[in-house]
């Protein structure tokens, strides 16, 4: 690797062990083996850094939340399910990539360009939340609302997991709570 790849790989040990707002310019240097000279010829500044290097492990973490792609022909309580089952693997599978993805949300609120990116990251996710959970016939309204939906328990569910886990809601609990919100709306 050469000093930009090191670099990055640097900051991404930095994010997951220190978190952005604790992670000096010295201590990439130090986790990356090269010079302080490297981070300004390469990236312009240590907040450009960060930024890429949040970029990168956003990506890594979005793969790792993927898993084995469902059938699109299995029923919706199969799909639903799977659903959470494959987002606890990726907490559990990872947690300090989890902890720093939610770090990296807060400080973008401060970097433009950051926020930007997370935006984007998040109309897309409720974008394809609301076509895996949307009825087929849903008009584009309803989609974008159940992917938004699906998008707010999600986050509220990690960061329960990553506070609690011993007493947050299991994939099996997130699925009842639905099934029975469901039949108590049918009952009207």
């Amino acid at each position: 690797m050469g000093h930009k790849e090191d670099l990055l790989a640097g900051a991404k040990q930095c994010l997951r062990e220190k978190g952005y707002a604790n992670t000096t310019a010295r201590d990439i240097v130090a986790a990356s083996g090269t010079n302080l000279a490297s981070i300004g010829y390469h990236f312009g500044s240590k907040d450009a850094l960060m930024t890429q290097a949040i970029i990168e492990m956003i990506s890594e973490w979005g793969d790792r939340f993927g898993g084995e792609p469902v059938d699109a022909s299995a029923d919706y309580g199969t799909r639903f399910a799977m659903h959470w089952r494959d987002l606890a693997a990726a907490v559990s599978g990872d947690r300090q990539l989890s902890l720093a993805s939610f770090e990296n949300a807060a400080t973008a609120m401060r970097l433009p360009e950051l926020s930007a990116i997370i935006a984007a990251g998040q109309e897309d996710a409720r974008i394809g939340l609301g076509d895996d959970f949307a009825a087929a016939d849903a008009d584009p309204g309803t989609r974008r609302a159940i992917g938004s939906l699906m998008l707010a328990v999600t986050t509220g569910v990690i960061a329960q997991w990553l506070v609690d886990p011993k007493r947050s809601p299991s994939p099996e609990d997130i699925v009842k709570a639905f099934q029975a919100i469901g039949e108590a709306f049918a009952r009207k």
